[in-house]
């Protein structure tokens, strides 16, 4: 009678022990989120996809702050005059250091010059980007950012 007692005892503080260590085990594993190059292509593609649109003003957004300060959104938006239709956008590359990047673009387009037909094309972007208060951000061509 003891000893069935003291098995069940023992077989209940074997299933504590190892519950415990279970969770303990579990508890420090931390789930990983996105690398810097998953949230960068995200952000780009999004990027894209508005400029593509023609959602200009989303686009204006996604320009790095200290770009925004310098140019309200209706100079942006002058300053994005279309000659050329966007059609499509794809990240196709990217690069990541220490809170900078570089994205490599395949953007197509379509245009037409008058009285001759529609030509469509093709060509890759690179683009910079710069990781801010721990958002990424689009660099102007030609914005100087430090």
């Amino acid at each position: 009678m003891v000893a069935g007692r003291l098995k069940r005892w023992l077989g209940g503080l074997s299933c504590v022990v190892v519950t415990t260590a279970v969770l303990c085990c579990t508890a420090s594993i931390k789930p990983q989120g996105p690398t810097e190059k998953e949230v960068l292509t995200k952000r780009a593609t999004e990027y894209w996809v508005y400029k593509i649109r023609g959602d200009l003003d989303k686009c204006y957004g996604y320009e790095i702050p200290s770009y925004r300060e310098k140019v309200n959104i209706v100079d942006y938006i002058r300053s994005q005059g279309q000659v050329l239709r966007l059609t499509d956008a794809e990240v196709k590359r990217i690069e990541v250091d220490e809170g900078r990047g570089r994205v490599e673009v395949l953007v197509k387009f379509r245009y037409q010059i008058p009285n001759f037909k529609i030509k469509e094309g093709g060509d890759y972007v690179k683009e910079d980007w710069a990781k801010v208060s721990g958002e990424w951000y689009h660099l102007p061509s030609g914005f100087v950012y430090h």
